[in-house]
């Protein structure tokens, strides 16, 4: 008899429960539940619901949390709020957690099939409304839809924690149809994943006088009708991407303010750190980022692949913005306008230690109006975009002009700008390291202070040396100064007596070229050519009282 109470007594824990609707409390589940009515939590109380338990909403119903809610499944046994689209067709009204709602734990839950619509807010979060700080681990929310923003998740004035979580195949009607942060929000996103979410802005992320923060997340596939693919900020917004990798989202509006196929932001201060941006698309400009009147800054970032219809492939600035690209790499970026590696557009950006490089189409085209031809392009490496590496109106004084050398003998323009193959390790296999023979080691602005490179690595490597140009620091480094070679010089050389000059060897059988100049910032002329790492000037006695030597090492394949 006892056995046949226990199970009984199982039977009735699992079996599904009809009819369920007002407020709850105390602990639910496992097993399906039927929900018939609006459900909450009411402020002060608290609800666990055990792993395995799926809530079944027939109707336009929602979950609304003034108190506490622990759903906390397993990986194995999820926790399900979700609806049958054949049977209700309208969907629910997602989770909404009201102020008050703090300490909210929600594991491995999934969340599905809602719907927000009516009047304003209930329009708002199709999955997940927040308006406190609710705890989201190992969560899917996905498949849902908000009549206008937040297709998946939206957040005013609160700071929700998501975590290893992933929001994909949301859709809202206006902005953010993975997610969509207002009115001070600061919500953070840890190891999340934004996939095939669509919106009017916003199709991964939208925001709005807000500041999220993302770390370790990737953008895969989300689209946006008018601006910003993946991720689109407004208005004073000030979101932080930390390692996030934003790939293959679309930005397909036709107006004249709209792209940003990766990144769009206007009159906001985006910051993005070790990000790759990489195969987005812009049916207008800025096929990988778009800015417009904001200052938003880049480091340490890849641009790759990224096409834009109209002008800056891998990224478009007009409208007085005034972004900082630093330690980037660009590179194989598209545009079927202007600037396939970048455009700016009466605006002022600036360009420090970073690649340019394999564009189709100039590498950065520079349009007239506002401070276009007053922008810092400063220690950076341009080689083989298609259509030059600087056209447009409004190109910098002197920039791209070679006439000087820097103080590794690499010929460069007023900007200490180099145009040299920077020898990536497989740019087909989209790896963009350095080799050990780039002529970017040791190149970037020594008086630019960024301390890693986009793995982490040290930046500069040694320490006390300069960095490299590009958002990889190589382990090699160029401890004399050298283009493939060494630079060696004597000012004052003593008088009457032959002068001996020695130095480092390089790799492999070069050619070493010693070159003579009475001008510290020219090499002069070829005095003599040897394969040693030694060479007397026995007609030292003769030159004039201040002479520099200077000895360049030429391979075979050396231009």
């Amino acid at each position: 008899m006892r056995r046949v109470l226990q199970l009984l007594a199982v039977f009735a824990c699992v079996q599904a429960r009809f009819g369920l609707s007002g407020a709850l409390h105390d602990t639910l589940g496992p097993g399906t539940i039927v929900v018939d009515g609006f459900i909450w939590i009411e402020a002060g109380d608290s609800l666990i619901v055990r792993s395995g338990t799926v809530f079944n909403f027939t109707g336009s119903y929602s979950f609304d949390l003034h108190g506490t809610l622990r759903a906390q499944g397993t990986q194995s046994d999820s926790i399900f709020f979700t609806t049958d689209l054949d049977v209700n067709p309208a969907g629910w009204m997602g989770l909404r957690f009201h102020e008050g709602s703090d300490g909210s734990i929600l594991t491995y839950c999934v969340i599905e099939n809602g719907h927000a619509h009516g009047g304003p807010p209930f329009d708002c979060g199709g999955g997940v409304y927040c308006e406190s700080a609710p705890n989201f681990q190992h969560c899917s929310i996905r498949n849902n839809r908000a009549d206008a923003d937040g297709g998946g998740v939206y957040c005013t004035d609160a700071s929700p924690i998501f975590s290893n979580c992933s929001i994909t195949g949301n859709t809202a009607t206006s902005s953010g149809g993975g997610s969509a942060c207002r009115a001070g929000a600061s919500p953070s996103f840890t190891d999340c994943v934004f996939g095939d979410n669509v919106a009017q802005g916003g199709g991964g992320v939208y925001c709005n006088a807000s500041s999220p923060s993302f770390v370790g997340c990737t953008f895969n596939g989300n689209g946006a009708a008018g601006n910003g693919g993946a991720v689109a900020c407004w208005e004073g917004s000030n979101p932080g991407l930390v390692d996030c990798i934003i790939t293959d989202n679309t930005a397909s509006g036709a107006g004249e303010d709209n792209g940003g196929g990766g990144v769009y932001c206007n009159f906001s201060h985006p910051s993005l750190l070790r990000c790759s941006v990489t195969g987005n698309e812009a049916h207008l400009d800025g096929g990988g980022a778009l800015c417009a009147s904001s200052n938003a800054r880049f480091t340490n970032c890849l641009f790759s692949g990224n096409t834009a219809n109209g002008d800056g492939g891998g990224a478009c600035v007009k409208q007085t913005a005034h972004p900082v690209f630093e330690f980037c790499t660009f590179s194989d970026n598209i545009a079927g306008g202007n600037g396939g590696g970048a455009c700016c557009d009466t605006s002022f950006m600036e360009f420090n230690s970073t690649i340019v490089v394999f564009s189709q189409g100039v590498g950065i085209y520079f349009y007239g109006g506002g401070a276009c031809n007053g922008c810092p392009i400063v220690h950076c490496d341009f080689f083989s975009n298609s259509a030059g590496d600087f056209g447009g109106p409004a190109v910098p004084e002197s920039l791209g002009i070679v006439f000087r050398f820097n103080r590794m003998l690499e010929v460069c323009d007023k900007n200490y700008n180099i145009f040299r193959d920077p020898c990536f390790a497989n740019r087909g296999a989209g790896d963009f390291h350095l080799l050990d023979n780039s002529h970017c080691i040791s190149m970037a602005d020594p008086e630019r202070a960024v301390n890693l490179d986009f793995e982490n690595d040290a930046r500069p490597n040694p320490d006390a040396t300069v960095a490299d140009i590009g958002m990889d620091e190589s382990p090699s480094f160029r401890d004399w100064p050298f283009v493939r070679g060494t630079v060696v010089y004597w000012p004052d050389p003593p008088l009457g007596s032959p002068l001996h000059l020695w130095w480092q060897s390089c790799l492999g059988s070069p050619l070493y070229k010693i070159w003579g100049s009475p001008d510290a910032g020219n090499t002069g002329y070829v005095l003599d050519t040897t394969t040693d790492t030694t060479w007397t000037d026995y007609t030292a006695p003769n030159r004039p009282s201040r002479w520099f030597y200077y000895v360049t090492a030429e391979w075979p394949d050396s231009l």
